[in-house]
């Protein structure tokens, strides 16, 4: 029997990019067909005219999914390690309120009140992640109960009312443009996914 020569052997280039476009061709084609559709439909008859395809239009639809695909991303993670996570939703909801309320009821940097709300979800991610990791209970019980907690606890922190933090340091922290074009919120993203396509890779 010939012994396989295996030494040196390198290992093909993976692209997930491609492989993202060949497995996803229907739907995406799909979406754009959708697309144009609409782009049509809203220039009432004149694509030239339609409305879907304008830069703001655009630019708004991204602002509006940055939120989703950050969090997205670490529960792509989750998901691929065989993982569940439901409490995200209200994590980043008792985050937010932590951070605002930091900075409206006791005039903390902004800075500061950023890290306590980074903090809050980190501590949260911790506790789900030790007690998943150290008793027989499934993910799904254990977000479960969390997703609870961090409800319960954002509704007492506020009282049901909304916290108002309108000082210009926070305030543009998700409403400035890069370069009079884009949403900042875009550019966390973008960064966020290179991040995850790099661990992932």
């Amino acid at each position: 029997m010939q012994k396989e020569n295996t030494v040196g052997r390198v290992r093909p280039v993976s692209r997930p990019f491609g492989r993202f476009f060949r497995d996803n061709a229907a739907i995406l084609i799909g979406l754009f067909v959708i697309s144009v559709l609409i782009q049509f439909l809203s220039g009432n008859g004149n694509f030239l005219n339609g409305l879907f395809f304008k830069q703001s239009n655009i630019m708004n639809v991204l602002r509006q999914v940055a939120v989703n695909a950050n969090v997205a991303c670490g529960m792509c993670i989750v998901i691929i390690l065989g993982g569940i996570d439901i409490s995200v939703g209200s994590i980043i909801a008792l985050s937010g309120v932590f951070c605002a309320g930091m900075i409206a009821n006791y005039n903390m940097p902004v800075w500061v009140a950023v890290v306590v709300g980074v903090l809050t979800g980190l501590l949260c991610g911790v506790v789900n992640g030790f007690i998943i990791s150290t008793t027989p209970l499934p993910p799904f019980i254990v977000t479960l109960a969390m997703m609870q907690i961090a409800r319960g606890f954002a509704y007492i922190y506020t009282s049901g009312a909304p916290i108002r933090c309108m000082i210009p340091e926070f305030y543009n922290l998700g409403t400035i443009f890069v370069g009079g074009i884009v949403p900042i919120q875009v550019i966390y993203s973008i960064v966020l996914v290179a991040i995850t396509l790099y661990i992932l890779a």
